[in-house]
């Protein structure tokens, strides 16, 4: 990076791509979830380009998760006409899209055992466990 301040290398850049997805009129009271789940993403990527020392990796990781999200599991109504799977998420009560989030962790681990070939501590595998029982029983 060429501004040692995590803030400016991270942080502005993540905040204007998580603004770039704030779409009230689609998500509706969960616009603000979107624009948290893509700040976060972006700072994944700014890591994930530091860390690498190319963009390279970033722009696979977003690919990734752009096809993941068109052509695997898609949002009904929500670019999913390629969609194998498709989940409806009613983005006003913010209980459906909470479920969506906590699996966040899973996939990231996923995504780093495969991509990066990063294999995950004991502890985080216990994590992303956990999370997806509380996903499990939470109804």
């Amino acid at each position: 990076a060429r501004v040692r301040t995590p803030m400016v290398w991270m942080g502005l850049p993540s905040a204007i791509f998580a603004f770039g997805h704030y779409l009230p009129e689609d998500f509706g009271a969960g616009a603000l979830m979107i624009v948290l789940w893509a700040f976060v993403f972006g700072c994944l990527a700014a890591d994930l380009t530091a860390r690498t020392g190319s963009i390279g990796a970033a722009v696979a990781f977003h690919m990734a998760n752009n096809v993941s999200a068109m052509l695997i599991v898609g949002l009904a109504g929500n670019l999913d006409g390629l969609a194998l799977w498709t989940i409806a998420v009613d983005f006003d009560s913010g209980d459906q899209f909470a479920v969506l989030l906590a699996i966040l962790p899973a996939a990231a681990s996923i995504i780093g055992a495969v991509l990066l070939a990063q294999v995950p501590s004991v502890p985080e595998a216990l994590g992303v466990a956990l999370v997806a029982t509380a996903i499990a029983v939470r109804d």
